[in-house]
């Protein structure tokens, strides 16, 4: 079963992020038994990067390659904050077991070393999708 304090613990995922998915799950379905997509946000700090944002933005868009056809992945979002501090991404998963199967310890670490910080992850339940 997945044990997300435990996974919080192991990979420096902030509290803070654990507990909210605690409380948006506290109506009995919760996202260890949840059999439908997951949504999953990530964010990091961008540092000197958010001087040259148009190079970060070129940076993440050469990376989208490395995401086409992954297994589970239906769709990742690059996002930039208002204040372009954060970066990162929210990934729809067709399961929380495909997602597990790409947010690794050795994921969490490559994003540690790559931006000097753990990322803030934040999974979500999809019950329903709109696409226009």
């Amino acid at each position: 079963m997945f044990n997300l304090k435990y996974a919080a613990m192991i990979m420096g995922v902030a509290l803070t992020t654990i507990a909210s998915i605690n409380v948006a799950l506290a109506h009995g379905d919760t996202i260890e038994n949840h059999d439908g997509m997951v949504a999953v946000q990530v964010l990091f700090p961008t540092g000197d990067a958010s001087k040259d944002v148009d190079g970060f933005i070129k940076k993440m868009a050469s990376t989208a390659s490395k995401y086409e056809g992954m297994d589970g992945l239906k769709a990742k979002y690059y996002v930039l904050s208002g204040d372009n501090n954060k970066a990162g991404g929210i990934y729809i998963w067709e399961s929380l077991a495909k997602a597990n199967a790409w947010y690794t310890p050795k994921w969490y670490d490559y994003i540690k070393k790559a931006y000097g910080e753990a990322p803030e992850v934040t999974y979500m339940k999809v019950p329903v999708i709109v696409e226009n």
